[in-house]
């Protein structure tokens, strides 16, 4: 594969994957989609997770999910785009705040100096 990031642990989802087994090149297409991945993808029962995993571990190549690298690209500023500004709660002092970017989960930089001597 080398494309990817190697796991200590694979994902329970994978192991149910349609794909599993197959030949991993054929989801790293130089151009379009093939017919071949779409209805793999399209059977497959975790989609959904595959779909998730990627854009959590921010997988650039390939499909994952069904979705080539273009359409997880939208998929992710949608999502930014509904993220940004929200009100939540600081995960170390718990008190509200307003977002300033989708992976903003502490609220000042004293909690965040406290994550990171606590390593959270």
């Amino acid at each position: 594969m080398g494309k990817t990031k190697l796991f200590e642990k694979t994902p329970n989802w994978m192991d149910q994957a349609a794909c599993k087994g197959m030949n991993p090149e054929l989801f790293f297409p130089k151009g379009a989609i093939p017919n071949k991945v779409k209805e793999v993808c399209g059977s497959c029962c975790v989609k959904s997770q595959c779909l998730e995993h990627s854009l959590k571990n921010n997988e650039i190549d390939g499909v994952w999910g069904g979705e080539g690298k273009d359409a997880r690209r939208k998929i992710k500023r949608i999502r930014w785009n509904f993220t940004y500004g929200q009100i939540i709660k600081c995960r170390i002092c718990e008190s509200d705040f307003k977002t300033i970017s989708p992976h903003h989960k502490i609220c000042s930089e004293p909690c965040r100096q406290l994550a990171k001597s606590k390593r959270l």
